[in-house]
């Protein structure tokens, strides 16, 4: 019933033309328009202020209803284009746990206003955003021919990235260890170089 009242070219049915040519109402308009009018009334009354700012002048549901149409079509395109340039702008600068739940969040939120991003596009995000130390990792996933599903390569990342933390963890003690015996290797040579002079 609501879509009657949200196109405009419905109130030519409802008005009648005389011999003369002089546009007539008939008792159905006089119903339509007070039917609108009510409905005017309660959109306007429901919407806040800063909404309320955009329908003045208004006299019509349908033109209401336009007005509200183009408003938050407006708003979702700038939304989905922002949530699509931080999803371009991830970085795993942080545990893979947090990468990947941050990744997730604006994938949901895409999904919320209508643009949902695909399994292979969201992968795809995971996989751009990783730092060089994740290279093998990325020629891996890329090279399997099956596809992939976005809980594997969480999983299969998370497995990554303490293999990755291990043998950063190994080289950090033989740098330790390095730095151990340069020091114990000066030490050495200054007492050979004191006993030769």
């Amino acid at each position: 019933m609501l879509s009657y009242f949200l196109d405009d070219s419905c109130i030519l049915k409802l008005t009648s033309t005389s011999d003369d040519g002089t546009v007539m109402t008939t008792p159905a308009y006089i119903l339509y328009k007070q039917q609108d009018n009510l409905l005017v009334a309660w959109l306007l009354a429901s919407m806040t202020t800063p909404l309320l700012t955009q329908m003045v002048g208004l006299r019509s549901t349908a033109q209401i209803w336009t007005t509200l149409h183009t408003y938050f079509s407006s708003h979702t395109r700038s939304q989905i284009k922002k949530l699509k340039l931080n999803l371009k702008q991830l970085k795993k600068d942080q545990s893979v746990s947090t990468y990947v739940l941050g990744i997730k969040r604006t994938v949901d939120a895409l999904a919320l206003v209508g643009a949902p991003v695909s399994v292979e596009d969201h992968i795809e995000v995971i996989l751009d955003g990783l730092l060089s130390d994740y290279d093998p990792f990325v020629a891996f996933v890329l090279s399997r021919g099956d596809p992939y599903i976005v809980a594997e390569i969480e999983a299969l990342l998370l497995v990554q990235e303490e293999r990755l933390e291990c043998h950063n963890q190994v080289l950090n003690a033989s740098c330790h260890c390095c730095i151990h015996i340069l020091a114990s290797c000066k030490s050495i040579l200054r007492k050979i170089q004191g006993q030769i002079f």
